[in-house]
């Protein structure tokens, strides 16, 4: 880790080339890659609102395992 860490990869630059590889090598066809476009869709919009919202995230799952 310290290697990589002297060239410029930290970790979350290593999870997001593992994840790139799993989506390259587990890639979903028919039905289930409409759903999942679908289902990823809402989830980066999800996410876009918390962040213009400034809603903290730990707030929200507190009130919905309330």
């Amino acid at each position: 880790m310290r290697f990589l860490s002297k060239i410029g990869v930290d970790l979350y630059m290593l999870l997001l080339l593992a994840s790139v590889g799993f989506g390259l090598l587990l890639s979903a066809q028919g039905m289930v890659a409409d759903v999942l476009g679908h289902v990823t869709f809402w989830a980066v919009a999800f996410l876009f609102f918390l962040h213009g919202a400034k809603i903290d995230p730990r707030a929200i799952r507190n009130r919905l395992l309330n």
